[in-house]
């Protein structure tokens, strides 16, 4: 797998708010971490897919619009840099979002996500 379509699929995933496609993108090492624009960070697999599944489940409208800015890659680390456009209601914020991935057992993981308002 190209680590575009690993990539892709992430960010599929969290458009479709469809958390078993999501949790599959998903790094099980042990510090695996998400940080959030306030500097929280949510840190391994549980954890990360928790949060997750609770945005999902969530009654709020949103749209989540990623355009990919940088992506580079190597045979074992991916990373994206993207600019999201995110909807909730009435609304909207930018955002740029880090991944960075790991090639493990054949696919594409993330392994650390930083959420940065821009």
């Amino acid at each position: 797998m190209e680590f575009q379509d690993g990539l892709r699929a992430h960010l599929a995933a969290i458009d479709a708010r469809n958390i078993e496609r999501f949790a599959a993108t998903i790094s099980r090492n042990p510090d695996a971490r998400a940080i959030a624009p306030d500097g929280t960070a949510t840190v391994g697999y549980d954890a990360i897919v928790a949060a997750h599944r609770a945005w999902f489940a969530s009654e709020a409208r949103w749209t989540f619009d990623p355009h990919i800015v940088l992506m580079r890659a190597s045979e074992t680390l991916g990373f994206a840099l993207c600019d999201v456009d995110y909807r909730e209601g009435a609304s909207q914020r930018r955002f740029l979002l880090s991944l960075l991935f790991t090639y493990d057992d054949g696919a594409w993981k993330l392994f650390y996500d930083q959420n940065t308002p821009a």
